[in-house]
């Protein structure tokens, strides 16, 4: 008769994170509920100011908006459709 050997538990696969006396951070997307942006979208932006070139800009979450060939001033609400995404850089196109 041949025995088998019980699997023992591997002291260093635990998860020591639920022992841990220090607090978990989590990322900002995950604290407030933001999804990610991508091409195609459509925000709702406010509109806070202009880059070096005079294109609009705003603050959508945790993104620069930058808003090519669009007339919009500062403090106006624009809907606008995402063309690029780079980082935490949008550049996006008037809707309305």
């Amino acid at each position: 008769m041949v025995r088998k050997k019980k699997a023992k538990k591997d002291v260093y696969s635990t998860d020591m994170r639920r022992y841990s006396v220090y607090p978990t951070y989590r990322r900002p997307e995950e604290n407030t509920g933001q999804r990610r942006i991508s091409v195609g979208d459509t925000l709702r932006v406010r509109v806070t100011g202009q880059d070096d070139d005079g294109n609009p800009t705003g603050r959508y979450g945790s993104y620069t908006v930058i808003i090519e060939e669009g007339e919009a001033s500062p403090g106006s609400i624009v809907h606008v459709r995402v063309r690029r995404v780079s980082g935490r850089t949008v550049w996006a196109e008037v809707i309305q």
